[in-house]
């Protein structure tokens, strides 16, 4: 990694680690956490779902889902896709990023769409377990 850092500029790294830099949330020494806002109307309603996943219903689990999507994609245009902006790369370098990113995350979101579709709900544990896991990363401001 450190040949590849040299090929940038101090002008072009200096935005990128600003913008990162600003997304850590270090007031407890013990635990620094990186961190990016939602929507609060995505927030609650991707917690509303969580809940009724926790409770057992798995007809919930497909809206789940899509919302982990939604806020995975929130996620990557703050830590991938802005970042790749500040860097200002020329025209092919940008389209051919761009085009691995979208390729990388569509098929992501794909498989966990189908993931809500093909789930077999006489089953609830693994889901609630998941959805306990995802829940622990949504925090309310």
């Amino acid at each position: 990694m450190p040949w590849s850092i040299s090929l940038f500029s101090n002008d072009r790294l200096k935005p990128v680690a600003n913008h990162i830099l600003k997304k850590f949330e270090d007031s407890d020494a013990s635990e620094v956490v990186m961190y990016y806002q939602l929507d609060r109307q995505l927030g609650e309603e991707a917690t509303r779902n969580i809940q009724k996943v926790i409770a057992g219903d798995t007809s919930a689990l497909a809206a789940t889902l899509k919302n982990l999507v939604k806020i995975i994609d929130l996620g990557v245009s703050e830590f991938i896709r802005d970042p790749k902006t500040l860097l200002k790369f020329n025209f092919v370098v940008d389209k051919t990023l761009n085009g691995v990113i979208n390729m990388v995350t569509s098929t992501g979101y794909k498989r966990l769409e189908k993931v809500g579709e093909e789930y077999n709900p006489s089953h609830p544990e693994k889901a609630q377990h998941y959805a306990e896991l995802f829940s622990k990363f949504l925090v309310e401001a």
